[in-house]
């Protein structure tokens, strides 16, 4: 069975964007969003910290792995 998609963090439309925000030793912020939500979660994001934005759910051809054999 799969698993369900995962949803935003404010509302339950599906999570197209992982965003960050972290100090070391401060403060952290992270949120699966979608991209009406996203302004109000990289708002959170800048105040804890420098903010990084990913795409989530979308492979990527660098993130994947290469054959072992």
């Amino acid at each position: 069975m799969p698993w369900p998609p995962s949803t935003c963090s404010s509302c339950r439309r599906p999570a197209t964007l992982v965003i960050t925000g972290r100090t070391p030793g401060r403060s952290y912020y992270a949120a699966l969003s979608c991209t009406a939500c996203a302004p109000r979660h990289r708002e959170k994001a800048r105040a804890a910290g420098p903010l990084v934005e990913e795409p989530y759910g979308q492979p990527n051809e660098e993130q994947e792995q290469a054959a072992l054999f």
